[in-house]
């Protein structure tokens, strides 16, 4: 092998935002693709889902798909475009 690398977090959802704009998928067809599919995959059991008992895990996106908010398990991360938590596990 030469030179493998990990790819950028958020090439995927760059991809899914030009597939989303172009429209060749519709918004119904993203959700799973980032939620409950890669939970189940990593058997993430409180993950994927919003249902009682799971960790409530939310991603807000604006009309022009930009992410605006994050609550992780509860916690509001990011409101508004501004982070609030800085740093991992604070």
């Amino acid at each position: 092998m030469t030179g493998l690398r990990m790819g950028p977090l958020d090439s995927v959802l760059t991809s899914l935002t030009r597939m989303l704009k172009e429209g060749a998928i519709d918004r119904k067809s993203v959700i799973p693709l980032v939620t409950s599919n890669p939970a189940d995959h990593l058997k993430l059991t409180k993950k994927g889902r919003l249902r009682p008992g799971y960790d409530g895990d939310v991603l807000v996106f604006d009309g022009e798909y930009r992410l605006r908010s994050v609550a992780a398990k509860g916690r509001l991360l990011m409101e508004d475009g501004e982070v609030i938590v800085k740093g991992t596990f604070e």
